[in-house]
């Protein structure tokens, strides 16, 4: 990418980049302690508005207590103990409570029915004449209220209207505590309506009431009342209702027709009711996203001035660049005339000078440069002649080092060299099919220590020491080696010490010979020479070297000495009548026997072919 387009975008990234990921963290705190104070908000006002509910239903459950412990109220149900006839609900004490409870229904707007229901379930006083003689013994509330229980209903609808209500039900007894009948009254839904419809949260935000069987008890959309709640999470709070023995409250999130909401929620554990108060997330959200659109709005007018900004910039520097690279083009053209022309002194007018000058000094060297090539010229067949020599005389040494190597390649030694300063140590390529071993040579002593055998370090280094110390021309050595294969072998090892032109010692140099072959013939000739070729045992003329050595030593210590024949009899029997494979054998055993019986510091031997001694 050019500098006049890097220049501008870097300015631009620079400027950007922080102000996108500023209104981005603004935006991220903004709305998370906006949806935290909302959460907030909305878990106090179900409290709140909780406490509130719970006032309104104590107060209707006071209502219905005192009721049922109206003695006009007690007397009819106690009649009705003793008189079970149909002709009772038209009776004049009957006909009396149910004038009392309309005129007391007048008085409180939120009631819908007040009635008196016998032990049988059937109601035989109520401030709705209609409801005389229906049957309410299949209800929850009647069922409970005959346990003793002062007891709240969900939603129901009437049997008489057919409306939504609720139902306060509280036992009646007689002045032994026995429960004779139950005391109702019946609340309209639409008292609840008004309740959750005074609880005003936002825009979107509304509360409604859900019984402990899922139904909704209230909401501002009539059409969902009585029905069972949409709300998952609601749901399982309302499963577990029972276990809640005090006001429960907590806030939440759902979704619901594909909009996220969040909710506040109360559970009052004696109604077993849920007051829950809800509220869309956009709306709560709303204040720090209205905040990020005006963040992106001024970072939008910011870049735009960053541009503007850094193309004027980029322009004042990156034109005298161009301009300054066409001046290095006709320069690189051969051009030397041409300077760079530049009005300011910041850092490009420093460049300028340093340009300038630059080339003023390249021009005044042209002319020395072009008569030192003219000198140069001259030269260069002088030069070529020489090089054309030194070919000649490379390619004959080539062919001297060829000579050598066929050379070396084929004798029987290999070439060693140990530098004293250095510690290298060189060999020919012959060392490793004589010796086995690699030519890198790190330590010599650990090498000679592995490789030569223990009787024949010392011989080696005697040789060494007298040649050191001018005793012999060169030294020279017969030492037996042991191979990396683990083979033994026979090597003649020649060195002598090199000196510098100040006479000190700077290196070995020598060479070794493989001289297995001939130590080992050796070995048989002296073995045939001295030792009987059947029974391995000296022979006679290693016998008298042996006596003549032991006769020497008695009369030099004057003392004595003694030889012991043994001669085989019948010996020519054996040969002529079994054989003289026969006879060898027995020679041999008789050889091996007296080896294994005789001590080491005496000489056997067999004396001739027919006798052993």
């Amino acid at each position: 990418m050019r500098i006049k387009t890097r220049l501008p975008l870097m300015i631009i990234l620079l400027s950007s980049i922080p102000l996108f990921v500023v209104s981005f963290l603004i935006y991220n705190y903004t709305s998370k302690t906006l949806i935290d104070n909302g959460k907030n908000n909305i878990l106090q006002m179900s409290k709140a508005e909780s406490n509130t509910l719970i006032e309104i239903i104590n107060g209707q459950e006071r209502e219905v207590e005192l009721s049922s412990e109206n003695l006009s109220v007690k007397s009819v149900l106690e009649n009705r103990l003793i008189n079970r006839d149909d002709s009772f609900f038209n009776s004049p004490q009957a006909t009396s409570l149910s004038n009392g409870l309309k005129q007391r229904k007048a008085n409180l707007s939120e009631i819908q029915n007040s009635f008196v229901v016998d032990l049988q379930g059937n109601i035989i006083a109520s401030s709705d004449g209609s409801a005389v003689k229906i049957n309410v013994g299949d209800r929850q509330y009647f069922k409970e209220a005959l346990k003793g229980n002062l007891y709240v209903s969900g939603t129901l609808h009437s049997k008489v209207s057919g409306d939504l209500m609720v139902a306060i039900a509280a036992p009646v007894r007689d002045n032994e505590g026995n429960v004779i009948g139950t005391y109702v009254n019946g609340i309209y839904a639409d008292y609840f309506e008004n309740f959750i419809h005074n609880i005003k949260n936002g825009e979107t935000g509304y509360a409604y009431i859900v019984d402990s069987e899922g139904s909704i008890v209230a909401h501002p959309d009539e059409k969902r009342v009585g029905r069972i709640i949409q709300n998952l999470k609601l749901s399982n709070v309302i499963e577990n209702i029972k276990d809640y023995t005090k006001t429960y409250s907590a806030v939440d999130s759902y979704t619901y027709n594909k909009v996220d909401k969040f909710m506040g929620y109360s559970v009052i554990p004696d109604l077993k009711w849920t007051l829950v108060v809800t509220i869309n997330a956009d709306e709560i959200d709303a204040p720090a996203a209205l905040e990020l659109k005006m963040i992106i709005a001024i970072a939008g007018f910011i870049l735009v001035i960053s541009v503007i900004i850094s193309i004027f910039a980029s322009k004042s520097i990156i034109d005298p660049i161009y301009s300054l690279i066409n001046v290095m083009n006709k320069a690189e053209k051969g051009d030397l005339s041409s300077l760079f022309e530049y009005k300011a002194n910041d850092e490009l007018g420093v460049l300028r000078d340093n340009y300038n000058n630059m080339i003023k000094r390249l021009s005044s060297s042209y002319e020395e440069l072009s008569s030192v090539y003219e000198e140069l010229s001259a030269t260069e067949e002088e030069l070529r002649s020489q090089y054309d020599e030194l070919i000649k005389n490379k390619e004959e040494l080539q062919i001297s080092q060829d000579r050598y190597k066929q050379a070396l390649d084929g004798s029987n030694d290999a070439i060693w060299e140990f530098d004293i300063k250095t510690g290298d140590f060189f060999v020919s390529d012959k060392w490793y099919e004589i010796t086995g071993y690699i030519s890198k040579v790190e330590n010599v002593s650990k090498f000679i220590r592995k490789a030569v055998m223990p009787k024949y370090r010392k011989i080696l280094y005697n040789a060494i020491k007298k040649h050191i110390e001018l005793k012999t021309p060169w030294f020279e050595t017969e030492i037996k080696i042991v191979t990396s294969k683990g083979e033994s072998k026979w090597i003649l090892n020649k060195g002598k010490l090199i000196k510098d032109s100040y006479g000190n010692f700077i290196k070995y140099s020598g060479i070794i010979s493989d001289i297995t072959l001939k130590k080992n013939s050796e070995e048989k000739i002296r073995q045939l020479a001295y030792y009987d070729s059947l029974t391995g045992l000296p022979n006679r003329l290693t016998f008298i070297k042996e006596l003549d050595k032991e006769i020497k030593i008695c009369e030099k210590n004057n003392r004595t000495g003694a030889v012991l024949f043994f001669d085989l009899d019948d010996f020519k029997r054996v040969n002529d009548s079994l054989g003289h494979d026969a006879g060898d054998r027995l020679l041999k055993t008789i050889g091996d026997k007296f080896s294994d019986i005789i001590a080491v510091s005496y000489t056997h031997l067999r004396a001739h072919e027919t006798s052993a001694h």
